[in-house]
């Protein structure tokens, strides 16, 4: 566990397990191997499928509510909200092999943090019927009361935060990129053979149904998933905002200002004396975050790299500073549509502004015809108009973000330390996350005389300059 949590190497920790055994220090192992092999001893696997180029093995819901039972998370009597997350992690570039986790996270719960449900190793996609079979029927078996010894509890909800390509795979429905590839509505798109893509010009279009999907009559349908019938299609499939929209429309947004626009010239392609202006207010914005920002914002030349968490941020933080009087009026405006809409959305005042918020979500898509192009309503400019109804139902963005899934995923990438016997290795890094995330505590907010920290804002909205500490 140290090991990962300050990224030490294998050569690092035998030094170490070399100085501790000269101390004579109690229970210490004779080697980094034994050490890993005792942490992926404590607890076995339920489920190992095996095949020539493709391993699959399933944890099940019931084992991880058994651990949080036996570690004092969970109260009897609890009600509980599942959010499973499932999406691809490609591991090396000279290499196809791809692992497929299977995460969970308990809502209600003081373990706030994914726990691993299955994982599939292989060179391409899982094939659904088996990958998706273990959790359907636990689904079905704990759709009511889960009893692990003393302590009961009821699933009373289950939601799938996965991104678009991941979302279509589990449901059975054609991708993000056809005719029919709103899993939401059932809008038809139109092809550019400008641009050579789907894009989805009208909005308001009828909303997809629970009984068509039972019935397999949605025109989006192609193959009968496993959840069907397990889960309501229409609501437990929430769009993820991570994907959604930082880097689905704020990326997209920031290529259109900062590099050209093949077959077409748009007003917003800023200057290079303009950009670099534009990245003169990211470098001095940057150097004024607090310490809770992990990821600070780059210049515009690395824009290709951007991170979900710095486009988060240059959304949320920078843009009304950063891009006023750099883009014009128009589109600046335009731009602040979509800064509203999400800020609103992340707030405890969402319920209060949600009217306010699809009226801009809504003139934002259809802005985007007047300012740029129609065939630039592409599947993530389209599906903004749907995140309010889901912010209705499950409250502000983060309550069904991917961010959490991410830093699990880097983790566990992490741990692979080399292209032999992939399988084996990811599998037995889940219990020792999982153990790792267990021992790891929220930290509290961090306060210093020195900027940029010395600066807060109290309960009635003062703020506050801290002199000394």
């Amino acid at each position: 566990m140290f090991s990962v949590i300050f990224n030490v190497s294998r050569r690092g920790m035998k030094y170490l397990i070399e100085i501790l055994k000269r101390h004579n220090i109690d229970g210490v192992p004779d080697s980094f191997y034994l050490l890993q092999k005792e942490e992926s001893r404590k607890s076995p696997l339920v489920k190992s499928l095996n095949s020539s180029k493709e391993k699959f093995c399933y944890l099940s819901i019931k084992e991880n509510i058994q651990y949080l039972c036996s570690n004092d998370y969970l109260t009897n009597g609890a009600e509980l909200t599942l959010h499973i997350s499932i999406d691809g992690l490609p591991l090396f570039k000279s290499s196809s092999v791809v692992l497929w986790p299977i995460l969970m996270k308990v809502v209600n719960c003081s373990y706030s943090h994914p726990l691993p449900l299955g994982i599939f190793c292989g060179i391409s996609k899982p094939k659904l019927d088996y990958f998706l079979s273990d959790l359907s029927a636990e689904l079905k078996t704990f759709s009511n009361h889960l009893q692990i010894g003393d302590t009961g509890c009821t699933i009373k909800d289950v939601l799938f935060i996965c991104d678009s390509p991941a979302r279509a795979f589990i449901q059975g429905i054609i991708q993000h990129g056809g005719y029919n590839g709103c899993g939401y509505c059932r809008v038809v798109g139109e092809y550019s053979s400008d641009f050579h893509h789907v894009f989805y010009p009208r909005t308001g279009n009828e909303l997809r149904s629970d009984v068509s999907y039972l019935q397999f009559q949605e025109t989006n349908q192609i193959c009968r998933s496993p959840l069907l019938g397990v889960v309501p299609f229409s609501t437990a499939f929430p769009p993820d905002y991570m994907h959604l929209v930082c880097i689905g429309v704020v990326k997209r947004m920031l290529n259109y200002y900062c590099q050209s626009t093949k077959g077409i010239r748009l007003r917003c392609r800023l200057s290079s004396s303009i950009l670099k202006t534009l990245d003169e207010r990211i470098l001095n914005f940057s150097g004024r975050l607090p310490k809770e920002f992990t990821q600070r914002l780059r210049t515009t030349k690395n824009l290709p790299y951007y991170k979900a968490t710095e486009l988060r941020c240059f959304l949320l933080y920078f843009s009304p500073y950063g891009l006023k009087s750099i883009l014009p009026e128009d589109y600046y405006k335009h731009f602040m549509l979509l800064h509203f809409s999400i800020y609103a959305m992340l707030t405890k005042q969402h319920k209060l502004l949600i009217h306010n918020v699809k009226y801009c979500l809504e003139k934002f898509i259809q802005d985007i015809n007047v300012l740029f192009h129609q065939s630039f309503t592409v599947y993530n400019v389209h599906a903004l108009q749907h995140l309010p109804d889901y912010v209705q139902r499950l409250g502000s963005l983060d309550n069904f973000s991917a961010f959490p899934y991410e830093n699990y995923l880097r983790l566990l990438k992490k741990r692979i330390k080399s292209g032999n016997c992939v399988f084996e290795q990811s599998q037995n890094s889940l219990f020792t996350l999982r153990t790792l995330y267990g021992n790891i505590r929220r930290s509290e907010l961090s306060y210093s005389a020195k900027e940029p920290d010395n600066f807060c804002i109290t309960s009635n909205g003062d703020v506050v300059k801290i002199i000394s500490t």
